[in-house]
């Protein structure tokens, strides 16, 4: 998603990158950080963004900010990785899952 406007396939790539995906991105940034959390960090985005032009990772900061969470797995596997989380958080959830069966 993050890549100039000409550079998507011809056909319908470029509308499904620029509206269903980021809708698609925000509402599973809603279900990880929750909605109190969430609707906190994008008040705050609009407020302090309104009037000017942010890039994508203005957005990302405040929501990083906001929520006192490292994003960047969600940021890389979300709008650079077309949903691949990477290998970092597949291993992540292995941990996590081996940790569970575990204890």
């Amino acid at each position: 998603m993050i890549r100039w406007s000409d550079y998507h396939y011809p056909g319908p790539a470029y509308g499904v990158a620029s509206y269903p995906k980021p809708a698609s991105g925000l509402s599973i940034l809603r279900a990880i950080l929750g909605e109190e959390t969430f609707h906190k960090a994008y008040r705050t985005f609009i407020e302090e963004w309104k009037y000017k032009h942010p890039y994508p990772w203005d957005l990302f900061n405040v929501f990083e900010n906001v929520s006192g969470r490292d994003l960047d797995w969600f940021w890389r596997s979300f709008y650079y990785r077309n949903l691949d989380p990477g290998p970092e958080r597949r291993q992540c959830n292995t941990d996590r899952e081996r940790y569970a069966h575990h204890h």
